[in-house]
């Protein structure tokens, strides 16, 4: 069996959720050009970059302990993640509102971190994929740009699946919207079996020309935490691709 950090999957879902994967991406006409918003935002890209490792190519404490628990069964076999709707849905994945449920359940009892779990539609084919990111560390505070910096990875057959970084100006409840000119909250998501970079061409950016994020928080469960939903559009570095966030939760222990 494969593990996806909170999604256990059996040799089939495991191809079955990369396919996927290739298939959320929509490519943008055209290509070439420089990545909208690159230059105002190198900053905010050099010091994101690598945060789910903590900056030194490993994982934080407890990095690789991170899980939901077991996946639930169905005639035997284990189910996963969240098939694609309107596409040709499988009964192998869990769905968005499944992977919520899971989040609001396992993430509130750790001593620290965060689950978010994002579910991708892609625009042409209708199909849609929810995949779990999550994280045992703190949020990070950094200084130089004014952001709370919220992590999270997926993770399969000892293979990274992706990245998720999300920046935000306060971690308090209330309603925040992020664009290029706006940075009050930002998010970027790297679906690549390799170390997060934010530089990377195929790096997606709700800061780079045509993103946005609509996010709401929450208090969460225990004091001082805090849940919350989200939209987004993401796109990449080089403007050849675009991620579509139909809808988004995540929760913050901390």
């Amino acid at each position: 069996m494969m593990s996806v950090r909170g999604i256990t999957l059996s040799k089939s879902a495991y191809g079955v959720a990369l396919g996927l994967l290739a298939a959320l991406s929509v490519h943008c006409g055209g290509g070439g050009g420089s990545p909208g918003g690159q230059s105002t935002d190198q900053m905010v890209q050099d010091l994101l970059r690598g945060a789910d490792t903590g900056g030194g190519g490993q994982p934080p404490p407890g990095g690789q302990q991170n899980t939901l628990g077991p996946a639930p069964s169905s005639g035997g076999q284990p189910t996963a993640g969240s098939g694609s709707s309107g596409g040709g849905g499988s009964s192998e994945f869990y769905s968005f509102e499944e992977n919520v449920q899971r989040i609001k359940e396992k993430v509130p009892t750790w001593d620290n971190g965060s689950g978010v779990t994002v579910n991708f539609l892609n625009e042409t084919s209708g199909k849609r994929l929810s995949i779990v990111f999550v994280d045992q560390t703190a949020p990070i505070y950094k200084d130089q740009i004014g952001l709370w910096v919220v992590q999270g990875k997926a993770t399969g057959n000892n293979e990274t699946l992706g990245h998720m970084v999300i920046g935000l100006q306060n971690l308090a409840p209330g309603r925040y919207s992020g664009s290029p000119s706006n940075k009050s909250v930002v998010m970027s998501i790297a679906l690549t079996s390799g170390n997060y970079d934010g530089n990377s061409p195929e790096t997606t950016w709700t800061i780079n020309q045509g993103g946005w994020i609509e996010l709401t928080l929450q208090e969460g469960r225990s004091a001082g935490d805090l849940e919350g939903t989200f939209r987004a559009k993401l796109y990449s570095n080089d403007t050849k691709k675009f991620y579509t966030v139909e809808n988004g939760y995540l929760y913050i222990n901390r």
